[in-house]
């Protein structure tokens, strides 16, 4: 084959390479479809992730229970709050984020944008950029970008693997207002014949905080760090003299060193009580009330708790500290008394003017002063959803679904619920807000859609048959030029 041969069959072997890259990238941008929605997980009863404390790039090993070669789908997912520039712009790179092998959606939601758009490489050894056709317009000030893999076309399938720089940019609502970032990687993976199924995840490119991990209702908090605790190098004992060797001691267990208060107390309805221990050497701490666990630390070797509204009754509050060498348990006795009734008000003397006489004003109830969404919000099937609310005092918080509990928390003035594998339905979202001096809720309608049937690849590219014969033309000229070189 001459010079002119080798040069021809190289430009048709270029050109159907970027004509399939277009196709691929074409068919990539499709809306995550109902088999990664949280309703393929729902039979899962058990989730378990380690470490809890990860550094980034490092392996997260997650395993779990579920119904025997039951589809699982385990979602990923951190968020973090960019600064936008003096001209309003933002964006964010992130360096070595690792697309597992088999079927998986990548999802990165930005708030308070004008619009988003999202750069991948590499992908076949070049940047490509999402939308192909420009930056995505956000509704209502948030915008979101879904890629499903892998995609079939004309029975081959495409995916991309690998470690994978994902860049997100766009314009912000204004210079001011912090944009939120939510990056959601959504990776399935098959329970055997008993139900067990695993997944290693590569941390790399996730930032420094919190690492969401999530699999039907089950939700774990991954600490994302840059320096892990270190443990203490034990001492090296000098080499003892042989005539001299006796056995080791066994480790001593743990012992509550101190703890306060020092007996058993005495409060009023509504009173807060704060309890505290310190361990001699590092402990798990369960604390627990009539023997129901309230509150855990890990690897301490103090702790405390507080309970910020007594209720009247007769507590045992205890604190059950252990690690591999043993256990050790302080107990007190709470008595906490019904609040006294107001004695009536004494008439003052003389009698005031009744003109004069004005009332002490009512303590205020709290009041939710602002909440996120504004109004009732819809979404599709498997999406992610946000409730905020501030509060004008501190007040414990309960959020409900369809009037369940969901989720508490307790002295705040903020509160927020996330919802990561939203189900098809219409569900009623509370937050009942309480303190001693009343409540107040905020109730949105969150009506969610079941996903949409995903349309044929060959309906998504206009001028199909057109490319198909462009193809066809290439890989008949091809054929000729080698017919000739022989």
């Amino acid at each position: 084959m001459n010079s002119k041969q080798i040069g021809s069959a190289r430009y048709i072997y270029i050109l159907s390479a970027l004509l399939l890259l277009c196709l691929f990238l074409s068919l990539s941008i499709t809306p995550i479809t109902a088999s990664a929605s949280g309703s393929a997980s729902a039979g899962v009863t058990a989730l378990e992730v380690n470490p809890e404390e990860i550094l980034p790039g490092d392996t997260l090993s997650i395993s779990g229970k579920a119904s025997p070669n039951d589809e699982i789908w385990i979602n990923s997912v951190f968020e973090l709050s960019l600064s936008p520039t003096y001209d309003a712009r933002y964006s964010r790179e992130f360096t070595g984020i690792y697309f597992p092998a088999g079927e998986k959606s990548f999802t990165l939601t930005a708030e308070n944008v004008e619009n988003i758009r999202i750069s991948l490489s590499p992908v076949f050894w070049r940047t490509v950029e999402f939308p192909l056709d420009g930056p995505l317009n956000a509704t209502d000030g948030t915008a979101t970008i879904s890629i499903a893999f892998p995609v079939i076309w004309s029975g081959m399938p495409f995916n991309i693997e690998g470690e994978k720089n994902v860049n997100v940019f766009g314009d912000a609502i204004d210079n001011v207002t912090p944009v939120n970032l939510q990056v959601t990687m959504a990776i399935k993976v098959i329970a055997d014949s008993n139900g067990y199924f695993s997944l290693e995840i590569d941390t790399g490119g996730v930032p420094k905080g919190e690492f969401l991990i999530s699999a039907g209702r089950h939700t774990k908090t991954v600490s994302v760090v840059t320096k892990l605790t270190p443990a203490p190098d034990p001492e090296p004992d000098p080499k003892p003299d042989p005539e001299q060797l006796t056995p080791a001691p066994a480790p001593a267990p743990p012992n509550i060193i101190s703890f306060a208060p020092l007996a058993n107390v005495s409060d009023t309805e509504g009173a807060t009580r704060t309890f505290k221990i310190t361990i001699d050497q590092t402990v798990d701490v369960s604390w627990q009330i009539n023997g129901t666990e309230v509150q855990t630390k890990r690897g301490v070797t103090e702790a405390s708790y507080t309970n910020l509204s007594a209720v009247a009754g007769v507590w045992n509050v205890s604190a059950i500290v252990s690690n591999t060498d043993g256990t050790d348990v302080q107990t007190w006795i709470w008595n906490v008394t019904a609040a006294p009734a107001l004695a009536p008000y004494p008439e003052p003397d003389p009698k005031p003017d009744p003109e004069q006489l004005t009332p002490a004003p009512a303590p205020a109830p709290p009041n939710i002063i602002s909440f996120a969404p504004l109004a009732n919000v819809s979404d599709t099937e498997g999406a992610t959803r946000t409730f905020k609310i501030t509060i004008d005092q501190t007040v414990d918080v309960s959020w409900q679904i369809n009037g369940t509990e969901v989720q508490t928390k307790r002295g705040v003035t903020e509160a927020s619920y996330t919802n990561l594998s939203a189900v098809a339905g219409v569900w009623n979202v509370s937050a009942i807000v309480s303190n001693a001096d009343g409540t107040d809720v905020q109730t949105w309608i969150w009506n969610v859609t079941a996903a949409p049937a995903a349309t044929p690849a060959q309906q998504l590219i206009p001028g199909f048959t057109a490319l198909s014969a462009i193809v066809g033309l290439l890989l008949l000229t091809y054929l000729m030029l080698k017919r000739k070189r022989y």
